[in-house]
């Protein structure tokens, strides 16, 4: 079974750009958003892959494997 895919671009110069999942790309879109929703004030970079694991669904987390 085929699956949809998402273009996921990267600001490194002279790196190719990556398809994913588009399921994947749509939870962590959703849990990043829900992240920065509750901290106005933003959050380090670093910090960012802790706090939308929280906010991922079970399943999901189980099948993303690495959120990073």
């Amino acid at each position: 079974m085929k699956t949809e895919k998402t273009l996921c671009e990267t600001p490194t110069p002279g790196k190719k750009p990556t398809r994913i999942d588009t399921w994947k790309y749509e939870a962590v879109k959703r849990a990043i958003i829900d992240v920065l929703n509750q901290r106005p004030e933003g959050v380090l970079f670093s910090d960012l892959t802790n706090l939308i694991g929280d906010r991922l669904k079970p399943q999901e987390r189980a099948e993303l494997r690495s959120i990073g």
